[in-house]
């Protein structure tokens, strides 16, 4: 049997998923501040940011949003998570952590401890991101500690979640399993719906880079039945777009390469209506290549030329590699060595 992994969960996507799927964490205790003028003031802000270099300061954002808000506790709070929340969807993830380290100072300055913890978690998850793997353990385990401190078990539990994800970094895949397993027993006891479909979404994550393929399905419908029988879940369609990608990792891995190719597609049109641009294009890419291993050359390149197309627009240098690669395969199967050559350089230059 041929094992076929897709890099769809390695630190790039997980990247382009903070905002999507991982910000249950966020400060829920705050409410979302007024459309207008955190929109203007936003704009402010982003009309600053876009007129300096990417390695600037950004202590300019703090003047801004203070003269607007003097003192005042909760519209600071709110105005710093709305700030954060932008930036975070822009990936500009060192501004959101300059921000984000603001809302602890604000936090620790009230002794508002749940609402340290939630922005510790926060730092946690940016930090992890951008590998810096021992800034992002610091902060969960404040989180955690924090947390416990607030008496939230629900939070613990979470904070645990990443507490593990993060020792995964320096530890063979597997070691997390159980962890993770013993996480979603907490979470069935506290009846919380929402964190079991993270935890089963894990560890169907975990099930495929073990191998475990077994593991891998019954996660798989888990997290579907949970989905399903929830239609008000949070990020509900976006789960889906994930289930039917990891059954098409699946189907592929075991050489069902027709129901692949179905998931694959429903995956993509999913990533498309949300819209989840890493998925799409990641979708778009392995359609391309299972295409050509059946002999559709035209459908292949078709894919194949809108995946290097989104790409690019999107200057994603880890799915221009992959693109480049696939070109250079097409290339050579047909004997176009040149073009194959070009291909093979650019892919090298997208690595760097």
């Amino acid at each position: 049997m041929r094992i076929h992994f897709f890099p769809a969960y390695g630190k790039v996507y997980f990247f382009s998923l903070l905002f999507s799927v991982a910000t249950f964490g966020c400060l829920s205790a705050q409410n979302a501040p007024p459309s207008d003028t955190s929109d203007a003031l936003w704009l402010r802000i982003e009309t600053q940011l876009k007129q300096q270099p990417s390695d600037t300061s950004f202590q300019f954002i703090l003047p801004l949003v203070r003269g607007h808000c003097g003192r005042d506790f909760g519209c600071l709070s709110q105005h710093y998570f709305n700030g954060m929340t932008k930036l975070e969807r822009r990936f500009n993830l060192p501004a959101a952590i300059f921000v984000c380290e603001e809302i602890v100072k604000i936090a620790q300055a009230q002794g508002a401890v749940e609402e340290e913890a939630q922005a510790r978690l926060n730092l946690c998850r940016f930090q992890d991101a951008l590998g810096n793997t021992r800034l992002a353990a610091f902060n969960i385990e404040n989180a955690l500690r924090l947390f416990e401190r607030a008496g939230n078990p629900r939070k613990v539990t979470l904070a645990k979640y990443w507490k593990v994800k993060i020792s995964l970094r320096a530890r063979k895949t597997g070691e997390g399993i159980p962890e993770m397993e013993a996480l979603l027993g907490e979470a069935q006891m506290q009846n919380d719906t929402g964190m079991r479909i993270r935890i089963h979404n894990e560890l169907m994550r975990l099930s495929q880079l073990a191998v475990q393929y077994g593991k891998m399905l019954e996660h798989l419908d888990a997290l579907e039945a949970l989905v399903k029988s929830n239609p008000l879940i949070e990020h509900g369609k976006r789960y889906l777009m994930l289930i039917a990608k990891g059954r098409g990792d699946l189907a592929w891995a075991t050489e069902n390469l027709a129901s692949a190719r179905d998931f694959y597609h429903d995956a993509l049109l999913l990533s498309q209506a949300i819209p989840d641009h890493w998925i799409e294009i990641k979708c778009l890419q392995v359609l391309a290549e299972m295409e050509w291993e059946l002999g559709n050359r035209p459908s292949a390149k078709s894919y194949l030329e809108q995946a290097h197309s989104l790409a690019g627009e999107r200057h994603l240098d880890d799915l221009l590699t992959s693109s480049f690669r696939l070109k250079s395969e097409f290339a050579e199967a047909e004997g176009r060595y040149a073009e194959a050559l070009e291909s093979l350089k650019e892919k090298r230059k997208h690595e760097v």
